[in-house]
């Protein structure tokens, strides 16, 4: 995939005046969704970095839960094609994507960390959303290093995205309506993002000289405590320890001594016990 062959081919199929049917691509992978994703974004003092993308597949993995662990399992193995069998979005097989020994399926997960010419940490960045995983965090990234957006601008501004299959090109409400009309001039089938839709969520945390910016995706809900905090400083009030970004979270700064602006702590919110039906006692078991 990163040779300059293969990059050559697929730049000859770039056409500016319209675009193509799917077979025109001659596509060769099957990509299902996921819905069990998070992502971390981890930056150190010393200049450590992680970006770090887990999942247990569909809502609540394979639905079944470890009695000795409590933890949930996955359901990876619904990410392999099977062949005659097409996916509840429409995509058919893949025979790259069959199930063989020793081989694991196709993700749309790509955690990325991106150096400078000084081989100095730049950014940061990842995200979660099926699909949509790639190409949100690629605009996110040229939002933020190509169009110069500070990393609040470049994780929040409206994204555009297509997977090919199926052949339609979705973007969020508010995405700029002279860019939606110019890809329908050019045959694109376009279409919005239900409002009741998330899309993808994206986590970053970007460089700028000697100062990190972090912000978490607020397309759920997510806040960070704090956005510019000093490197390399030898006061102790602006040692930055760690920064994390992470998907469904606040975002956790650690200092040392914690400066009274920046350490902040949301309250953990309080969630109702569910109410037991008729007969059944809330320990377990049924009432006799």
């Amino acid at each position: 995939m990163t040779s300059s062959s293969y990059a050559n081919a697929l730049r000859e199929k770039i056409t500016d005046d319209t675009t193509h049917p799917m077979d025109y691509y001659e596509p060769q992978f099957y990509l299902p969704e996921d819905y069990g994703t998070s992502h971390l974004s981890v930056v150190s003092e010393d200049g450590s970095a992680v970006a770090a993308t887990s999942t247990i597949n569909n809502y609540l993995g394979s639905k079944v839960i470890s009695r000795s662990t409590g933890i949930i399992l996955n359901n990876e193995m619904d990410d392999f094609s099977s062949p005659y069998i097409t996916n509840s979005f429409g995509v058919p097989p893949s025979p790259s994507n069959f199930i063989r020994p020793g081989k694991r399926p196709m993700s749309s997960m790509c955690p990325a960390i991106l150096f400078d010419k000084n081989n100095n940490i730049r950014m940061v960045v990842g995200g979660s959303g099926g699909t949509k995983i790639t190409t949100a965090v690629s605009q996110v990234i040229l939002n933020a290093l190509f169009f110069n957006f500070d990393v609040d601008k470049a994780v929040e501004e409206r994204r555009i995205h297509n997977q090919l299959s199926p052949n339609v090109t979705v973007v969020e409400s508010a995405f700029d309506k002279e860019v939606v009309d110019g890809l329908t001039k050019k045959n694109h089938e376009t279409e919005y993002l239900s409002p009741t839709t998330i899309g993808a969520v994206v986590q970053a945390v970007v460089r700028h000289e000697n100062r990190l910016y972090a912000k978490s995706d607020s397309r759920k809900w997510a806040e960070a405590a704090g956005s510019a905090l000093l490197l390399g400083q030898s006061s102790p009030r602006a040692s930055l320890l760690k920064t994390f970004c992470m998907e469904d979270t606040t975002l956790l700064l650690s200092f040392d001594p914690p400066p009274p602006l920046l350490h902040h702590r949301l309250p953990t919110p309080s969630i109702p016990r569910p109410t037991p039906p008729p007969g059944l006692d809330p320990k377990g078991g049924r009432r006799t």
